[in-house]
């Protein structure tokens, strides 16, 4: 979830035209999901954030969980590189 969003903000912007236009994508970009941008979001929406890592390794806050999540990313990337001919669909599966 953007830091935006989840502060309560749309997009953020110290030029109100700016947060206008950005906040006209990201109603578009909503909907293209299927969600109410005017709606609260819930826990459920967000879904569960993973509290450690692939490893067993547990990430203390927030900028762990990113940091670790992208490590894992990365390492996938490694071994299955998104630009590959025949690219692979990677999901987390763990807790």
């Amino acid at each position: 979830m953007h830091r935006a969003v989840s502060g309560g903000k749309l997009c953020p912007s110290k030029n109100e035209n700016v947060a206008a236009i950005m906040g006209k994508y990201f109603r578009g970009r909503a909907a293209k999901f299927g969600l109410d941008p005017d709606k609260p979001v819930t826990l459920k929406m967000l879904g569960a954030e993973p509290a450690k890592g692939l490893d067993g390794a547990a990430w203390a806050d927030q900028e762990a969980i990113v940091m670790g999540l992208w490590a894992e990313l990365e390492a996938e990337w490694a071994e299955n590189p998104p630009d590959a001919p025949d690219p692979v669909k990677i999901a987390r599966t763990g807790s």
